[in-house]
């Protein structure tokens, strides 16, 4: 996919299979650093799932919107608002929320990223 966007000559689209990998790269490796501390282990995969709505939720509201300048913000708000959601319902009932905001740290950044390549 990467290389049919470059001989495509599409540059700023390649922002989201490159970011998406590296969200599941960082998710991944945290989650085998993690792999002996469950609680941490488990978020880390889950922040991963988190990175496949992207594609999935993407597509949907970009054939609706046909507008990735729409698309994308509604995508990144579902995706944020769901790690927020875990973030809120793990520290009320005093579980390790940690791993949820530096998934939600590295979303931001991507979606800093997305915005910053198609605003230009």
């Amino acid at each position: 996919m990467i290389n049919n966007l470059i001989q495509s000559e599409k540059y700023n689209v390649l922002v989201f299979p490159i970011g998406t990998m590296t969200l599941l790269i960082i998710f991944y490796a945290l989650a085998i650093k993690h792999r002996k501390t469950a609680a941490k282990h488990m978020r880390y995969f889950i922040a991963s799932a988190i990175v496949l709505i992207d594609p999935t939720i993407g597509r949907w509201t970009y054939t609706i919107f046909q507008n990735d300048l729409i698309a994308m913000p509604i995508t990144y708000g579902i995706m944020n608002l769901i790690l927020i959601a875990l973030i809120w319902m793990d520290k009320r009932n005093g579980k390790d929320y940690k791993p949820y905001l530096v998934a939600l740290s590295c979303f931001l950044l991507y979606n800093i990223a997305f915005f910053l390549v198609f605003l230009n």
